[in-house]
């Protein structure tokens, strides 16, 4: 059986979390974010993993605030975030509440931060995920700041702060899982079975 000590594996995979927000080349920088929508159905999509932190145990993301998945979680907050590196063989998961920030200082600083040139998706007219009833115009052009500026009504920040987290490496010669649970600000860990 494989064995790695749980502090390893916490600082392993907290490293890979920050290097996913960092390098786009990262296996850890795409996610899969789950929750259930209002009729009680499961949600999953993928998302960019844009934040990472450590000593508060969260994960973040960027969204259209008209979409429907942020109504969802106005609905009902908690959900989690997956992430699948295959090259080590290494699955996170993250258990948690989601927080969206809209027009608000968390998300006037994340876009204050934010190149032109992503800004631009915020500016679509049509909401992400809703039909399109005619072909939207192409347009090639990059906005300029001050016009960048109209998307940010459409700008969320996403959080999710974890409340409990699992750690899987897949080996021929054993696999191995840990998962911590939060409690108050201390987290407790146990080796658990693949």
């Amino acid at each position: 059986m494989l064995w790695k000590a749980a502090t390893d594996c916490w600082d392993e995979l907290w490293q890979g979390l920050a290097e996913g927000v960092t390098n786009r080349r990262s296996e850890f920088h795409l996610a899969a974010c789950a929750n259930v929508d209002a009729s009680g159905a499961a949600r999953v999509r993928t998302v960019v993993l844009r934040y990472a932190e450590e000593a508060t145990a969260t994960l973040g993301f960027h969204s259209d605030g008209r979409s429907q998945r942020i109504s969802d979680l106005g609905v009902n907050p908690f959900g989690q975030m997956v992430l699948y590196a295959p090259t080590p063989n290494v699955q996170i998961r993250l258990f948690g509440r989601y927080e969206v920030h809209i027009e608000d200082d968390v998300a006037r600083a994340v876009w204050a931060a934010t190149p032109v040139y992503s800004r631009k998706c915020y500016l679509a007219e049509v909401p992400s995920s809703e039909e399109l009833l005619a072909e939207p115009e192409a347009d090639q052009e990059q906005p300029t700041l001050a016009d960048s500026e109209r998307g940010f009504t459409n700008f969320a920040v996403v959080r999710l702060h974890a409340t409990e987290i699992e750690y899987l490496s897949l080996a021929a010669p054993g696999h191995l899982r840990w998962r911590w649970v939060k409690s108050g600000d201390a987290w407790a860990h146990a080796r658990i079975s693949p």
